[in-house]
């Protein structure tokens, strides 16, 4: 398997997950979790004709889908998280294109999630425990995607 990120290239090759985050072409990294909001378009309510108590549903706006990605801490890994807490520090001004890509356990693509104008709206920084093991401190990042298709 490929090393993935800025880090060390073997940084992720514990992992048991098989996703990875790429933006404008580039792998950033590797992730355990993704979890996709809904896809869902705004109402109006209109009402039709003179009758008041007749009324038409319709679509309005699209609202954006919320994918939330969440990464372990891990020795090496440190310069992608990095990176993406630096995106997140740009706001909805600094958006991106990408994928989240889903990989079977030989490296090849199952699926890919594509993005564009994304941006992270909320990071939460894991809580920080001395009594737990490092591998349980869990970086998440919502990522506001307006423009979605599957590949």
């Amino acid at each position: 398997m490929p090393g993935y990120g800025t880090a060390a290239a073997n940084a992720d090759v514990q992992l048991t997950s098989q996703f990875r985050l790429e933006l404008d072409g580039i792998q950033v990294m590797a992730f355990e979790e993704v979890e996709i909001g809904d896809s869902e378009w705004s109402e109006i309510t209109n009402r039709t004709g003179i009758d008041g108590l007749v009324t038409q549903t319709s679509s309005a706006l699209k609202k954006p889908i919320d994918i939330t990605i969440k990464k372990h801490e891990r020795v090496g890994g440190a310069a992608d998280i990095d990176s993406i807490i630096a995106w997140h520090q740009g706001g909805s001004g600094d958006r991106r294109n990408g994928a989240i890509i889903y990989l079977d356990r030989a490296g090849a693509v199952i699926r890919r999630l594509n993005f564009g104008n994304a941006w992270i709206k909320k990071y939460t920084f894991p809580p920080l425990n001395a009594n737990e093991e490092s591998g349980k401190a869990v970086h998440s990042f919502v990522l506001s995607v307006p423009e979605i298709s599957v590949g």
